[in-house]
């Protein structure tokens, strides 16, 4: 589970995502534009000193959903320079380097820990003068092992999982046609940047898995990421 803070941010953390956003060719977002919440999910980082969070945005009066991962550290993340979309200043935490999630191996790895174990977005809890109350204004997400066909595997099944990640410490992520592909052994590792349809083709290989994820106002399941063989 994820304990949040009620922190003051500079900048905040949707400002800090439209700036950055028309750096990046595949968004369509034009210079100046702002975005706006629509649901957000995290992951719990197995040594919990980074935070994992995925925005779910759109431009206001438009109905296209941009995913945007994030991580946030307390140092910069070595030799990751061109992933960087902020330097923020969090007022309990202090300066929090934030960067693309693409190119963490921490999200990445908690990313396709989910997709391989069936496993689910971090329960969120935020800290008040009235102790800590759960958020409900988050996205619901789950791990689909379709090699498994099952998506409904044990939580003691994503421990040896741990042991078989293999991201490189810097990744390399490509994105065409709004998908960010990421090299995982002998699998690339997928990010729709546009959540779309369950049954979307993958651009090659076979699917092993998937992360969908639902929220208020979408009922029906979205396909956010998926493991490709190649």
């Amino acid at each position: 589970m994820a304990h949040l803070y009620d922190a003051e941010l500079s900048p905040g953390k949707l400002e800090a995502i439209a700036a950055w956003l028309p750096g990046q060719a595949w968004s369509g977002v034009a210079t100046g534009a702002e975005v706006e919440r629509v649901t957000s999910y995290r992951f719990d980082a197995p040594a919990g000193e980074v935070g994992i969070e995925i925005h779910l945005v759109r431009v206001p009066g438009t109905e296209e959903i941009l995913q945007v991962p994030v991580t946030y550290r307390g140092e910069p993340l070595e030799n990751a320079g061109p992933h960087l979309i902020t330097e923020m200043d969090h007022s309990v935490l202090g300066t929090r380097w934030v960067y693309d999630g693409a190119a963490d191996p921490v999200f990445l790895g908690e990313l396709e820990r989910a997709i391989r174990a069936g496993g689910t977005n971090a329960r969120e809890f935020m800290s008040t003068d009235d102790g800590e109350v759960e958020r409900t204004d988050i996205a619901s997400v789950r791990g689909i092992n379709d090699r498994d066909e099952s998506d409904d595997l044990s939580a003691e099944a994503a421990h040896p999982l741990a042991e078989t990640l293999s991201f490189d410490p810097n990744p390399s992520p490509t994105t065409l046609a709004g998908t960010t592909m990421v090299r995982a052994g002998d699998a690339d590792l997928e990010i729709l940047r546009f959540p779309s349809a369950m049954d979307a083709d993958a651009p090659s290989g076979t699917v092993l898995g998937r992360l969908v994820g639902t929220w208020e106002g979408q009922d029906a399941p979205v396909l956010l990421a998926r493991l490709v063989d190649h």
